[in-house]
């Protein structure tokens, strides 16, 4: 398990990485993304469980939830799944 840290729009995004024993050329990847109010945490024993079958799982707080900086009142659903870097 391996915090990580990434931005968007200037502001910090941490979530973990939850490896799997053995890392192929081509494990397959586990994006978990929580909802609402919610974080990540929840989602960590199940990453944990999913990588033991062999994927790379990455979990993470959206930006004003758990422990990524934002104010939650400042984000709509919408900013969220905006596409950066999409053609």
């Amino acid at each position: 398990m391996k915090r990580v840290i990434f931005w968007v729009e200037g502001q910090k995004i941490k979530g973990t990485l939850i490896l799997p024993r053995v890392v192929k050329d081509k494990n397959p990847g586990v994006l978990f993304i929580h909802g609402w109010t919610s974080s990540e945490e929840g989602y960590i024993p199940r990453a944990k469980a999913v990588a033991k079958h062999g994927a790379i799982c990455l979990t993470f707080n959206l930006r004003g939830h758990g422990k990524s900086e934002g104010r939650l009142g400042d984000f709509s659903r919408k900013d969220h799944l905006k596409c950066y870097g999409c053609l």
